[in-house]
């Protein structure tokens, strides 16, 4: 199994590699700065490494460079904002495999990590491909674990999902109990009526096997609400883009929209149809109230928002900072933000938002 390791001083962003090596199927390690990376790297063996460019005590091509002069050839792959993005140009010649601009979207940080490894496909249980309906559940876990009889439901819900979230299918309760025992899953989406089994009676068996996930009701729609009671939510078939919207805004991206450290918060990118937008700002309002609240407990002074992946929505965009901002002005704090050219460009044009500090990169803000 690959081992790979991130250096980086962001915890945050540490998260967010280390969960994406994982729906790979890899191990990872993490270090905070290029002293720390050599370290580990002396103490152990990777097989790849995933290295920032601004550190402190020792930055990217720092370390990069004390690897190289003392025969380190570990495949290095930098990440950088588009503002240090010169820099690849001098660590080229040190010998760098790859890079990838941040903020990067999930599945183009795999994709490098795959192409690093000269990997065609990622493991069976995180490639994203639901298993055949003969196949088997395979094992490893992920994101989401899909149990019905038809195989075209498999294939028609994953026409749905971003390619970001690691799906696996099984056609019987055989196949999902080997499922649930190769590893754990967030969401368990369960077909109430299959053939030849009890579905209240399955639902308590993959608990039992799967305590930290969350057991979702698939029914038609015509069952009713009646058919999710027992049950942490229903989704409805057929499929439409506003239900699985609510069910990925629900589940997912409730726990994924924003990555905080301290007085720092990270909003991800949006992923669905222009309708999902409304409901990913309105989520991205509530957990920034959250936050905001939480920094102020902290006795912070000022908080940081992040949102370079977040869309330059002329209506939306504007209205999520001015209500962060006004909570944090409740709160005695100050709000400063890092966002693309894009955002900037709309928030300079309301009064409101325009009075904001704004930088493009983390680094401006001595993150």
């Amino acid at each position: 199994m690959p081992r790979i390791l991130t250096v980086d001083d962001s915890a945050a962003i540490r998260s967010i590699v280390s969960k994406q090596v994982k729906v790979l199927g890899f191990e990872v390690d993490q270090a905070r700065d290029g002293v720390e990376g050599l370290e580990k790297l002396a103490a152990g063996s990777y097989d790849m490494v995933l290295l920032d460019v601004t550190m402190p005590n020792l930055d990217g091509p720092g370390m990069l460079e004390k690897m190289r002069a003392g025969g380190d050839k570990t495949p290095v792959v930098m990440l950088t904002s588009e503002s240090k993005k010169g820099i690849i140009a001098s660590v080229m010649k040190l010998g760098i495999d790859d890079y990838i601009l941040k903020p990067f979207k999930p599945d183009e940080l795999r994709a490098k990590i795959l192409k690093t490894l000269k990997l065609e496909a990622a493991p069976a249980a995180a490639s994203g491909a639901a298993p055949a309906a003969s196949g088997g559940g395979g094992g490893g876990g992920g994101d989401l674990l899909c149990i019905d009889d038809m195989a075209n439901v498999h294939k028609k819900l994953q026409s749905f999902l971003p390619e970001s979230l690691s799906f696996t299918g099984a056609t019987s309760s055989a196949e999902a109990i080997q499922a649930c025992k190769g590893g754990e899953f967030k969401v368990i989406l369960l077909d109430t009526v299959i053939p030849g089994v009890d579905s209240a009676v399955l639902m308590q068996q993959l608990r039992a096997l799967q305590p930290g996930a969350k057991v979702v009701a698939l029914a038609l729609r015509s069952a009713g609400e009646s058919a999710g009671q027992g049950y942490d939510g229903l989704l409805g078939k057929p499929f439409n883009s506003e239900s699985v919207e609510d069910f990925l805004m629900q589940h997912f991206q409730s726990q994924d929209a924003l990555t905080c450290e301290e007085n720092r918060a990270i909003a991800s990118a949006f992923h669905g149809s222009e309708d999902g937008l409304k409901r990913y700002f309105q989520r991205l309002e509530q957990l920034m109230s959250e936050f905001v609240g939480k920094a102020a407990d902290a006795c912070h002074d000022e908080v940081i928002f992040d949102m370079r992946a977040v869309p330059a929505q002329p209506k939306e965009a504007p209205a999520l900072v001015m209500a962060v901002d006004k909570q944090a002005k409740n709160f005695g704090m100050r709000l400063t933000l890092v966002g693309t050219p894009e955002v900037q460009s709309v928030l300079s044009g309301i009064a409101e938002t325009a009075a904001v500090p704004f930088h493009t990169s983390l680094e401006a803000v001595g993150c």
